[in-house]
């Protein structure tokens, strides 16, 4: 989730420092057509995930984790908390910032653009999409020291 997570952090940075300060906070911002779809979609439903997408290279681990020592381990999770830290500060900053009007491309290309309120419902419908996918596999391949058997 963090690998994904980095490809939007220096964009996110970057549309915020140049999106000029609202006198309101906004309540509610509402994405164009095909993000919206996206967004839609994109989000597990009734225990199903049906918008099924291939992870492309670029978001590929490059080592499995049995493969990786505690320290290792230890960083992957810590740059996964900073980047949750990081979008929840986005998320809050770019509330009071007319952030509309500014789009960068997806990770995945120019195909889909977004502006900042978008990517950052983008970014927490992937990871929940992720964590979905975990709760599965725990619930049914699972049979380490903390299973359910």
């Amino acid at each position: 989730m963090y690998i994904a997570y980095s490809l939007y952090t220096d964009k996110l940075n970057a549309n915020l420092a140049k999106a000029n300060r609202l006198s309101q906070p906004w309540d509610e911002l509402n994405s164009r057509p095909w993000v919206s779809m996206l967004l839609k979609n994109f989000r597990p439903k009734g225990g199903v995930i049906k918008m099924k997408m291939k992870t492309q290279k670029i978001f590929e681990p490059t080592r499995l984790p049995s493969a990786q020592d505690e320290t290792t381990l230890k960083n992957v999770f810590v740059s996964m908390y900073e980047s949750l830290d990081h979008l929840k500060s986005c998320a809050i900053d770019s509330r009071t910032k007319n952030v509309k009007a500014h789009r960068f491309n997806s990770a995945i290309g120019p195909v889909v653009r977004f502006n900042v309120p978008e990517a950052i419902e983008f970014i927490l419908r992937h990871n929940e999409r992720h964590m979905f996918q975990l709760e599965k596999l725990l619930d049914e391949n699972y049979d380490g020291p903390y299973s359910n058997s």
